[in-house]
């Protein structure tokens, strides 16, 4: 019987088309060579470019020397204590840390958000939580429009606030420095103009970004959701007209009040 098989197997290769073979044979090479360029498109220079983009932190950093200086910066870094993710002697030079919480918020989540603003980055550090287990990146922001005020402290257009959010790279010495950021999230960029949904921070006078979009020449960029795991809504504003959008988000804050939601 195992000697029929194998002749029966061997005159059906021999009716099947040299044409029909090719192309069986071409298809693994296509599969292979997409698989190529896909790893490709995410090779090591575009990850340390990302990378290059978080402010950076040295581990043996200190606190400020006046009195106001550090107990401002106590407060800030006390949202990030507790994180578990920074050691004194790390392994590697990243830590990605699964989150999928952006799957679960609009795209424009005016609901959650203690503010709503449009503002310029002027600057961006790293800072380590005081217990250092944790580290967090903080930007100043330059308001130019406000679209959903702080009922708890009003913001005035021309004025600068802190944002921050989780993540950041910390220098642990000359021939180590390890990335920690979070899967779909991103950080803006010094110089560059954001839309900006923040949570104010317990107990701190900086906002938390639960997302952002970059406003470029006209177009809307999401600032998160580039990472092949996460699913943003805000994904299908991408490249939209700038006016637009705008449009769009004073609209959702004026149902959010409408709807007596602060």
């Amino acid at each position: 019987m195992r000697i029929k098989r194998e002749r029966s197997k061997q005159k059906m290769r021999t009716k099947v088309p040299m044409s029909v073979l090719l192309v069986v044979f071409l298809i693994p090479l296509v599969l292979v060579e997409s698989q190529i360029m896909a790893m490709r498109a995410q090779n090591p220079p575009d990850k340390n470019k990302m990378a290059e983009g978080y402010p950076t932190v040295d581990y043996g950093a200190s606190l400020p020397a006046d009195a106001e200086g550090r107990s401002k910066r106590e407060k800030a870094n006390r949202s990030y204590d507790r994180q578990r993710l920074v050691t004194k002697d790390p392994l590697g030079t990243e830590v990605l840390i699964m989150n999928d919480y952006l799957s679960e918020i609009p795209a424009l989540p005016v609901q959650v958000s203690s503010a709503v603003v449009l503002g310029n980055v002027s600057d961006a550090q790293a800072f380590l939580s005081n217990d250092k287990t944790g580290v967090y990146s903080e930007f100043t922001v330059q308001l130019e429009k406000v679209f959903k005020d702080d009922k708890d402290a009003p913001l005035n257009p021309g004025s600068a606030i802190k944002t921050d959010r989780l993540g950041g790279r910390v220098r642990h010495s000359a021939n180590q420095t390890v990335w920690y950021h979070i899967s779909g999230q991103s950080m803006p960029d010094p110089g560059k103009k954001y839309l900006f949904f923040l949570r104010r921070q317990p107990d701190s006078e900086n906002y938390s970004i639960i997302t952002a979009y970059e406003l470029r020449s006209g177009r809307v960029h999401p600032l998160d959701g580039n990472h092949p795991s996460s699913s943003f809504a805000g994904a299908a504003y991408e490249n939209a007209e700038e006016q637009t959008f705008l449009s769009k988000v004073q609209e959702a804050v004026a149902m959010a009040l409408a709807q007596g939601k602060p």
